[in-house]
């Protein structure tokens, strides 16, 4: 995906809804979510960079509008303080950020870093995790309780 600059997924006020960054989705009833992971790598150098993967919860059942992708789970890779970290975004009415380092296993050199990222559904909860030691092991990154309240 070619991302142009000054884009991304974020909502910091009410008044200012960012859902500006490229994606791909594919549209699963909540009901039927299980699991989803992607792993991302890139030469991440610019405050902001980030990939990774959105679950987002679309209000009024249109998921290719925008404006309705009001409550969203962002997690990947994201370049900040002068380097990469693990990223995780909570917007349920505002977003909400926390950071994690990156391990020396998951460090590809100056600058680049790679990472898996699962996002998985357990009852109401989404747990975000990033696995390592070749996906035998799962470190928990963020427990998200609202997740499937509604579902």
């Amino acid at each position: 995906i070619q991302v142009p600059p000054d884009t991304d997924i974020w909502r910091p006020a009410l008044s200012k809804h960012n859902f500006t960054a490229p994606y791909l989705y594919t549209v699963v009833p909540a009901a039927r979510f299980q699991s989803v992971q992607v792993t991302v790598t890139a030469p991440w150098k610019t405050l902001y960079d980030q990939g990774g993967l959105v679950v987002a919860f679309p209000t009024n059942g249109h998921h290719h509008n925008n404006a309705n992708l009001t409550r969203f789970i962002k997690a990947g890779i994201e370049f900040n303080d002068g380097a990469p970290a693990l990223g995780v975004v909570a917007t349920d009415i505002l977003s909400d950020w926390s950071l994690s380092p990156i391990t020396e296993q998951q460090q590809a050199g100056d600058k680049n870093a790679k990472a898996t990222i699962l996002v998985e559904r357990d009852g109401t909860d989404a747990w975000v995790y990033v696995l390592e030691d070749g996906g035998r092991t799962r470190r928990a990154l963020r427990q998200v309780t609202w997740a499937f309240n509604e579902d």
